[in-house]
Parts: C-alpha cells; sequence; structure tokens
C-alpha cells in the first residue's frame, strides 16, 4: 500500500496542470456529493478559461450530438414546465462538458493512478460507513449489530457521502472490478493482496449497505473479466464461492439483507414502470425532460420516487426516442474506440474492465436506475472513456 500511496501523491508533482485538474475532480468523486458539484464546476470554468473546452467539443467525436442532446433536454422541460428537470439539464450539460474535456486529457498513467485514487479513498469511505452503520444500528434503531441487521427504511442505510445507499452500492461495484483490474496489471505480490484485500472490504460494506440488486450485478461483471483473461481457475473459484454463499443465505435467509420487504418491493417495482410506460405512451418523442418520473408520477398514479427505477424505461420516459437515440449515438461513437482495443490489442486489461462496468450498470440498471447520479455516471465514463488514451493513432488510421 505504500508504494500506491507514495505513486498517488507524486503524480500531481509530474503531470501536466490539465492531468492536476483531472486529478483533483477523481479525488473529489469519493467526497460528499456537495462536494463533488462544485468541483466539477471548477474544472470545467477552467478548462474553457483555457480554451481546452472549445478544443475537446471540435476534436471529440459526435461531441456535437452529445451537446445538442443536453440542449435539448433542457429545452423540452422547460417547454412542460419541469423545472427541476430543467436545472438538471443545466448540470448534465455541465458534466458532459467535463466528459469531453477529460477524453482530450487522459493518459494511461492519469487512469491508472485514478483508479488507484478510488480504491484508496473507497477504504476511506469503509471506514466511515462502518462508524455509520453503527449509529444507525446501535444508537438510533438499539439492534444487536452482531446479527448484521439491515433496515429497511432509507434513512437507516449507509450512503457516506452519495445521496443514498444504492449509489453508494454502484461505486462499490465500480471500485471491485477496478481491484481486479489492478490484481492483473500489477505483478507485485503486496499489491495484489492489498487490491484483494480492498475487495473483501467493499464486499462486506457492499453487504451492509443494503443493496441486493448490486450483486447479481457484480458477479456477472467480475465473471466477464475473468472470462476474457482467460483465467478458468479463478472463473471456477468464484463460481464454487457464488454457490456457496447461495447455499449460506438458503440456509440462513434472514441474512438476506432485508428479505422481509422483498416481495413489497417487487410489487413497487412494477407500480413504478407501469407509469412508467403510461408516460412513454403519452410523449414517444422528446419525453418531459429529466426526472420526468418524479414530475408526473402523481398523474400516472405511480410510487413516489425520483426515477423509473430502469435504465430503458427512465431515459425513453425523460428523453423520449429522440434523445435516447442521441444519447446512444455519442456511446456508439465512443465504442469503435473501445473495440480498437480488443481489435488492435491496444489494452486487453482495460477492454475487459470497461466491459465488466458496462455489464454491471446494465445488469445493475434493470432494477434501478443507479447511473444517473454525478458521481457514478463521471465514475463510470472516466473508465468507459479511458479508451481514449489511444483514440489519436485510431483517428489518424482512419
Amino acid at each position: 500500500m505504500t508504494e500506491i500511496l507514495q505513486s498517488i501523491k507524486s503524480f500531481p508533482k509530474q503531470c501536466s496542470s490539465d492531468e492536476k485538474t483531472v486529478f483533483i475532480v477523481g479525488v473529489s468523486l469519493f467526497l460528499p456529493y456537495f462536494i463533488t458539484v462544485p468541483v466539477i464546476l471548477w474544472a470545467v470554468a477552467k478548462a474553457a478559461m483555457k480554451g481546452r473546452l472549445m478544443y475537446a467539443v471540435k476534436h471529440v467525436p459526435k461531441a456535437y450530438v452529445l451537446l445538442g442532446f443536453s440542449v435539448l433536454i433542457t429545452i423540452v422541460a422547460l417547454v412542460y414546465g419541469n423545472w427541476l428537470g430543467a436545472v438538471l439539464g443545466i448540470g448534465i450539460l455541465l458534466l458532459l462538458l467535463f466528459v469531453l474535456y477529460y477524453r482530450t486529457v487522459v493518459t494511461k498513467p492519469l487512469l491508472e493512478v485514478l483508479m488507484d485514487i478510488f480504491i484508496v479513498m473507497s477504504l476511506l469511505c469503509a471506514v466511515y460507513a462502518v462508524f455509520e452503520y453503527t449509529y444507525y444500528i446501535v444508537v438510533q434503531l438499539k439492534w444487536n449489530i452482531f446479527t448484521l441487521p439491515i433496515a429497511a427504511k432509507r434513512e437507516y442505510r449507509v450512503h457516506v457521502g452519495f445521496f443514498n445507499s444504492n449509489y453508494y452500492a454502484m461505486m462499490i461495484e465500480f471500485v471491485i472490478l477496478m481491484c481486479v483490474y489492478k490484481i492483473y496489471q500489477i505483478k507485485v505480490k503486496k499489491q495484489q493482496i492489498f487490491y484483494l484485500a480492498a475487495i473483501f472490504v467493499n464486499a462486506f460494506i457492499l453487504y451492509i449497505s443494503g443493496c441486493r440488486t448490486a450483486w447479481p450485478a457484480l458477479i456477472a461483471g467480475v465473471a466477464l473479466i475473468l472470462i476474457l483473461h482467460k483465467n478458468k481457475i479463478m472463473l471456477g473459484l468464484v463460481g464454487i464461492g457464488v454457490v456457496g454463499v447461495i447455499g449460506f443465505f438458503a440456509w440462513k435467509p434472514q441474512y438476506i439483507p432485508r428479505i422481509a420487504y422483498l416481495k413489497r418491493n417487487v410489487g413497487v417495482r412494477f407500480k413504478i414502470w407501469r407509469a412508467a410506460v403510461k408516460g412513454i405512451k403519452l410523449h414517444p418523442l422528446l419525453g418531459q425532460g429529466a426526472l420526468t418520473y418524479f414530475f408526473t408520477y402523481k398523474l400516472y398514479k405511480g410510487h413516489k420516487t425520483q426515477h423509473a427505477h430502469n435504465i430503458i424505461l427512465d431515459p425513453l420516459m425523460s428523453f423520449g426516442i429522440i434523445g435516447t437515440l442521441m444519447a446512444l449515438i455519442y456511446l456508439a461513437s465512443s465504442f469503435k474506440e473501445i473495440w480498437q482495443l480488443y481489435r488492435k490489442k491496444y489494452d486487453m486489461g482495460l477492454f475487459a474492465l470497461i466491459l465488466g462496468m458496462i455489464t454491471v450498470t446494465f445488469i445493475h440498471g434493470m432494477l434501478d436506475y443507479t447511473i444517473f447520479w454525478v458521481q457514478t455516471a463521471l465514475c463510470f465514463f472516466m473508465i468507459f472513456h479511458g479508451a481514449s488514451i489511444y483514440a489519436t493513432s485510431y483517428r489518424e488510421q482512419k
């Protein structure tokens, strides 16, 4: 761990000004969201003053489509009087401007140190999470902490600084995938042990977060990385571990987080999805702006919540077919760069990690929309656009 901390500490002294800006934003992702947001605004303003944003908009493929998407969803929200959606549309624009800027800055050393920052910061968050969990369970609820109970109410579940526990859970999923990536990348045994320990620590915190949806998504993401690395032994061990865990929960179902509320929660999901489908049918082309579900759930007699809890339904409800297609056009263009990692063997480890991140996001997204949050979204894009490291040679060959 000493070597990892030393590399993080020394990086700002030897990197460019732009890399230092990204470095600071990376640190902020694991701080409370009300710190993350101003740091991103600062980074965007700094990049704009240096002319770096204009450079990014001109050079990053499909950047105009992405910015057009942001402007469109903001205008649509204003037209329908969805004021929160309009504010969020501006926020999305600023976040995506940073993403475009990031793509012109990211280098292999920067990406590696960012992942180390995320992993180390996740361990600091884990320490806080244990104290937070203890306070909720022992002080407020007066339960027996040694049975590892998980409260059903959101206000009693650990979230550290991520607004709610499910957003925190997705950040943990991403970090665990990064740890798996690092174990393959780093050949120093001591560092591999550190990353393995970080996996177990974060897995424990994921359990006490009470987020059930995270587990199948995480298992699928890790399994995919192992398959792409052709590591049959580790894949087999993970499979045995999963079977063992399933067997334990079958034997002791009371340890499944919030098991008593499972049937009710499934019913709530279907109620949310039915309301979302009604909204999509009424406004299929453009939606009504970000957080349309929260804006209209009473009209459709839906359950009160922020979004449609589905990575397919919510974008269609909020942004419509046109807005969703614009976002997909940008993502498809970006995936061309990612594919080059595999096709030309630029970086198979990074390719496996990116596919693992996509898998986790999509599977988790079937039951929740946790990617639609400033910290989870930016963490995802920082890894997803790691392929931009090699984008210059790719475009020159084109």
